[in-house]
């Protein structure tokens, strides 16, 4: 049996939000695999963690390495010191880069900082940029969400790796199409923060529009507490708008309740253009057609599979004319949910990125015994 080191410094305990359900995620495919795993998992006893496995290799090092990052792309002492052990016993080792704010200039995303906050950022930002050469001597694979991303990367092996899905449509309401009944309005569902960015004006501006006369479908709109005391969105009052603070498992009966799923993101933003959501793959999860701004990486993905629509711009008229395509057309709504359930099923489960992670290390692995 082989054995992987899985490096994370996610804590398994509190899995919430994205940054955190992939690696969790990751490890329960990886461990419906034939493998022996050795974790390291994280904050806390991180050095002792790393000083005991670095310990365990002079009995048997392990035959490769995946590494999730943390999403400030930052490392201690300890961290490069595994890093250079696992290279100079030549392990294979991959590594996800989750976000690469920092390529990006500062104004694009922290305008509103202060003159010392923003000089905090642009250190950060110093040492990732340091970070991300440093990666170069010792990581064997690079994975990318999209292969926009891995573009603006000058790694000689990428690979792309978004994230996945479950069958979790299985045990949900979802297999008769039930908004086109009378007596019921359907319901969209957005789950995400709230700015511009992640187009909360565009989303909220379309559901005006779209229920100016009549309720023709309502808003289930998942955000946290905090942020959405902090926003203008508490002022409003609608009847067709629900907001919900929620996550993890207390999200399972609002996916359920809901018809349609939203991607409200702008796409003019370089940044979302390249990356691929969580929650575009968990929609599909539970089998909700989506309607989507577009943004390149995600767009490509809902086209690809004919999963949903994707509008030509930030319109708000023409993405309340989509939302209203996909509830008022059962034959495309049905259409939408088998493409969507075929393409979970057939590649897009956790445990098909956690066989192509293993599959691209045996290939560096092979390498490494011819030499």
């Amino acid at each position: 049996m082989q054995t992987l080191l899985y490096i994370t410094y996610s804590n398994f305990n509190k899995v919430s939000s994205g940054s955190s359900v992939r690696p969790y995620k990751l490890y329960q495919a990886f461990k419906n695999l034939s493998l022996s795993i050795i974790l390291i998992s994280g904050q806390e006893d991180r050095n002792l963690q790393i000083n005991k496995v670095i310990d365990g290799f002079k009995e048997k090092k392990p035959d490769f390495c995946y590494i999730e990052p943390p999403s400030e792309m930052i490392f201690s002492k300890q961290d490069w010191k595994l890093f250079k052990t696992l290279n100079k016993l030549k392990v294979p080792t991959s590594f996800f880069f989750r976000d690469f704010f920092y390529k990006f200039p500062i104004n694009m995303f922290y305008a509103e900082l202060s003159g010392l906050s923003k000089i905090k950022i642009r250190i950060k930002q110093q040492i990732q940029k340091i970070t991300e050469k440093r990666l170069a001597k010792y990581i064997n694979i690079f994975y990318f969400p999209s292969l926009e991303a891995a573009k603006i990367f000058k790694y000689p092996n990428k690979k792309v790796l978004p994230p996945a899905g479950e069958t979790l449509f299985q045990r949900s309401k979802q297999s008769n199409f039930c908004t086109l009944k009378k007596d019921t309005v359907p319901k969209a569902i957005y789950v995400g923060g709230i700015s511009k960015g992640y187009g909360t004006d565009l989303l909220i501006n379309t559901f005006k529009q779209l229920n100016q006369d009549e309720i023709l479908c309502k808003l289930i709109f998942v955000c946290r507490k905090a942020e959405f005391e902090n926003s203008t969105l508490k002022d409003h009052n609608f009847p067709w708008l629900n907001i919900i603070h929620a996550q993890g498992d207390d999200l399972v009966n609002y996916y359920q309740m809901s018809d349609i799923a939203l991607l409200p993101i702008n796409s003019k933003d370089p940044y979302h253009n390249k990356a691929v959501s969580v929650k575009l793959f968990e929609y599909m999860s539970y089998a909700l057609p989506i309607v989507s701004t577009p943004t390149v990486s995600m767009a490509k993905i809902i086209k690809h599979y004919d999963i949903g629509f994707v509008t030509n711009s930030n319109s708000e008229q023409e993405f309340g004319q989509a939302i209203l395509k996909i509830i008022t057309d059962s034959k495309m709504y049905l259409k939408f949910q088998r493409n969507i359930i075929s393409a979970i099923v057939k590649e897009n489960l956790w445990i098909h990125r956690a066989e192509q992670i293993i599959h691209d290390l045996n290939n560096i692995l092979h390498k490494f015994n011819k030499d």
